[in-house]
Protein backbone atom coordinates (compact mmCIF):
# COMPACT_ATOMS: atom_id res chain seq x y z
CA UNK A 1 0.00 0.00 0.00
CA UNK A 2 1.23 3.52 -0.78
CA UNK A 3 1.51 5.59 1.81
CA UNK A 4 2.24 8.69 -0.24
CA UNK A 5 0.18 9.58 -3.23
CA UNK A 6 0.92 10.70 -6.70
CA UNK A 7 -0.24 13.89 -5.45
CA UNK A 8 2.52 13.59 -2.88
CA UNK A 9 0.20 13.48 0.27
CA UNK A 10 -0.40 10.91 2.87
CA UNK A 11 -3.53 9.20 3.78
CA UNK A 12 -4.52 12.07 6.25
CA UNK A 13 -3.76 15.25 3.86
CA UNK A 14 -0.49 15.94 4.89
CA UNK A 15 2.74 16.82 2.79
CA UNK A 16 5.79 13.61 3.98
CA UNK A 17 7.50 16.69 5.67
CA UNK A 18 4.57 17.76 6.98
CA UNK A 19 3.40 17.98 11.02
CA UNK A 20 0.39 16.97 12.66
CA UNK A 21 -1.21 20.55 14.14
CA UNK A 22 0.06 20.90 17.55
CA UNK A 23 -2.27 21.98 20.59
CA UNK A 24 -1.69 22.74 24.26
CA UNK A 25 -2.84 23.95 27.51
CA UNK A 26 -0.91 24.47 30.33
CA UNK A 27 -2.40 23.76 33.94
CA UNK A 28 -5.48 22.30 33.31
CA UNK A 29 -5.09 20.31 36.52
CA UNK A 30 -4.44 22.94 39.32
CA UNK A 31 -3.84 20.38 42.25
CA UNK A 32 -0.65 18.97 40.21
CA UNK A 33 2.86 20.99 40.65
CA UNK A 34 2.98 21.11 36.86
CA UNK A 35 0.17 19.82 34.57
CA UNK A 36 -0.12 19.84 30.46
CA UNK A 37 -2.70 18.78 27.50
CA UNK A 38 -1.50 18.33 24.19
CA UNK A 39 -2.88 16.78 21.22
CA UNK A 40 -0.84 16.35 18.34
CA UNK A 41 -3.46 15.68 15.88
CA UNK A 42 -5.82 13.37 17.28
CA UNK A 43 -3.20 12.10 19.50
CA UNK A 44 -4.43 13.55 23.19
CA UNK A 45 -2.19 13.27 26.10
CA UNK A 46 -2.08 14.57 29.56
CA UNK A 47 0.45 14.66 31.69
CA UNK A 48 0.61 15.93 35.70
CA UNK A 49 3.57 16.73 37.63
CA UNK A 50 4.15 15.88 41.38
CA UNK A 51 7.33 17.21 43.10
CA UNK A 52 10.39 17.48 44.39
CA UNK A 53 9.56 15.70 47.51
CA UNK A 54 11.21 13.64 49.38
CA UNK A 55 11.12 9.84 48.01
CA UNK A 56 8.64 7.07 48.98
CA UNK A 57 10.65 4.11 47.83
CA UNK A 58 14.49 3.87 46.90
CA UNK A 59 14.60 4.54 43.23
CA UNK A 60 15.77 6.87 40.97
CA UNK A 61 14.79 10.39 40.31
CA UNK A 62 11.97 10.43 38.34
CA UNK A 63 8.90 7.76 39.14
CA UNK A 64 6.94 7.86 35.33
CA UNK A 65 3.49 5.88 35.33
CA UNK A 66 1.97 5.77 31.50
CA UNK A 67 -1.37 4.87 30.92
CA UNK A 68 -3.37 4.31 27.92
CA UNK A 69 -6.88 5.09 28.10
CA UNK A 70 -9.08 1.58 27.45
CA UNK A 71 -11.41 3.13 24.88
CA UNK A 72 -8.47 4.91 23.45
CA UNK A 73 -6.30 1.92 23.03
CA UNK A 74 -5.44 -1.47 24.89
CA UNK A 75 -1.82 -1.09 25.68
CA UNK A 76 -0.02 -4.51 27.49
CA UNK A 77 1.56 -4.28 30.46
CA UNK A 78 4.85 -4.76 29.19
CA UNK A 79 3.91 -1.79 26.49
CA UNK A 80 3.50 0.85 29.16
CA UNK A 81 6.71 0.01 31.32
CA UNK A 82 8.92 0.16 28.17
CA UNK A 83 7.00 3.63 27.70
CA UNK A 84 7.61 4.71 30.81
CA UNK A 85 10.93 3.52 30.91
CA UNK A 86 11.82 5.59 27.97
CA UNK A 87 10.44 8.79 29.20
CA UNK A 88 12.71 8.36 32.53
CA UNK A 89 15.63 7.69 30.01
CA UNK A 90 14.42 10.91 27.93
CA UNK A 91 14.30 13.26 31.00
CA UNK A 92 17.03 12.54 33.51
CA UNK A 93 19.71 13.47 32.03
CA UNK A 94 17.84 16.85 31.06
CA UNK A 95 16.96 17.45 34.62
CA UNK A 96 19.21 19.23 36.98
CA UNK A 97 19.15 16.93 39.45
CA UNK A 98 21.83 18.75 41.97
CA UNK A 99 19.09 21.23 42.91
CA UNK A 100 17.24 18.95 44.52
CA UNK A 101 19.16 16.06 45.78
CA UNK A 102 17.65 12.94 47.45
CA UNK A 103 13.87 13.58 46.06
CA UNK A 104 11.78 12.40 43.85
CA UNK A 105 9.94 13.76 41.25
CA UNK A 106 6.14 11.73 39.66
CA UNK A 107 4.87 12.33 36.34
CA UNK A 108 1.84 10.25 35.40
CA UNK A 109 0.83 10.43 31.42
CA UNK A 110 -2.37 9.15 30.52
CA UNK A 111 -2.97 9.40 26.76
CA UNK A 112 -6.03 10.15 26.26
CA UNK A 113 -6.84 9.55 22.59
CA UNK A 114 -4.06 7.73 20.11
CA UNK A 115 -3.62 8.85 16.45
CA UNK A 116 0.11 7.49 16.19
CA UNK A 117 3.31 8.94 17.40
CA UNK A 118 2.31 8.51 21.22
CA UNK A 119 5.66 8.35 22.60
CA UNK A 120 6.51 11.63 20.81
CA UNK A 121 3.41 13.04 22.14
CA UNK A 122 3.90 11.80 25.78
CA UNK A 123 7.81 13.54 25.51
CA UNK A 124 6.09 16.83 24.24
CA UNK A 125 3.82 16.38 27.12
CA UNK A 126 5.78 15.63 29.98
CA UNK A 127 8.44 18.16 28.88
CA UNK A 128 6.07 21.02 29.51
CA UNK A 129 4.44 19.44 32.52
CA UNK A 130 7.86 19.70 34.07
CA UNK A 131 8.73 23.47 32.65
CA UNK A 132 5.21 24.34 34.39
CA UNK A 133 6.21 22.39 37.37
CA UNK A 134 9.36 24.87 37.90
CA UNK A 135 11.67 21.99 37.41
CA UNK A 136 15.06 23.00 36.06
CA UNK A 137 16.12 21.56 32.89
CA UNK A 138 19.43 21.85 30.28
CA UNK A 139 16.55 22.35 27.49
CA UNK A 140 13.19 21.60 26.73
CA UNK A 141 12.57 17.75 25.27
CA UNK A 142 11.06 18.14 22.01
CA UNK A 143 9.91 14.47 21.11
CA UNK A 144 8.96 13.54 17.28
CA UNK A 145 8.50 10.53 15.14
CA UNK A 146 9.75 9.55 11.96
CA UNK A 147 9.76 6.49 9.20
CA UNK A 148 10.10 5.36 6.06
CA UNK A 149 7.27 4.50 2.90
CA UNK A 150 7.07 4.77 -0.49
CA UNK A 151 10.36 5.73 -1.03
CA UNK A 152 10.35 9.05 1.10
CA UNK A 153 10.87 10.02 4.95
CA UNK A 154 7.47 10.61 6.81
CA UNK A 155 7.30 12.89 10.14
CA UNK A 156 5.00 12.33 12.71
CA UNK A 157 3.19 9.37 11.78
CA UNK A 158 -0.07 8.63 12.18
CA UNK A 159 -2.01 5.22 13.66
CA UNK A 160 -2.68 3.65 9.97
CA UNK A 161 1.36 4.62 9.19
CA UNK A 162 2.18 2.71 12.09
CA UNK A 163 0.02 0.10 11.88
CA UNK A 164 1.11 -0.95 8.63
CA UNK A 165 4.81 -1.44 10.16
CA UNK A 166 7.01 1.12 8.20
CA UNK A 167 10.69 1.45 9.54
CA UNK A 168 10.03 3.60 12.67
CA UNK A 169 11.89 5.95 15.19
CA UNK A 170 11.02 8.62 17.84
CA UNK A 171 14.12 11.03 18.85
CA UNK A 172 14.12 13.44 22.08
CA UNK A 173 15.49 16.72 20.52
CA UNK A 174 17.22 19.57 22.65
CA UNK A 175 16.90 22.73 20.71
CA UNK A 176 19.42 25.05 22.09
CA UNK A 177 22.34 23.08 22.39
CA UNK A 178 20.86 20.95 19.02
CA UNK A 179 21.60 17.46 20.89
CA UNK A 180 19.65 14.48 20.88
CA UNK A 181 18.12 13.44 24.69
CA UNK A 182 16.94 9.78 23.35
CA UNK A 183 16.11 7.82 20.19
CA UNK A 184 13.78 5.08 20.01
CA UNK A 185 14.31 2.62 16.77
CA UNK A 186 10.91 0.70 16.33
CA UNK A 187 12.08 -0.94 12.85
CA UNK A 188 14.59 -0.80 10.87
CA UNK A 189 15.73 -0.83 6.85
CA UNK A 190 19.19 -2.54 5.96
CA UNK A 191 20.03 -2.99 2.25
CA UNK A 192 16.34 -2.48 1.12
CA UNK A 193 15.00 -5.32 4.08
CA UNK A 194 13.01 -4.51 7.18
CA UNK A 195 14.41 -6.26 10.62
CA UNK A 196 12.25 -6.01 13.49
CA UNK A 197 14.17 -4.29 16.02
CA UNK A 198 13.77 -2.82 19.43
CA UNK A 199 16.22 0.03 20.94
CA UNK A 200 16.79 3.05 22.70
Amino acid sequence: MDLVSEEGLRMDGRRPNELKRFHTRLSPIQSADGSAFLSQGNTQVLCLVYGPKQPTKKQGLLNVVFNIARFSHVGSKERLLELSQLIVQTFEPVILKHTFPKSQIDVYIQVLQTDGSILAAAINATSLALADAGIPMLDLVVGVSGGFGSGQALLDLNASEENLETPQLTIGYLPRSQKISSLHVLRLMLVGKQIASRAS
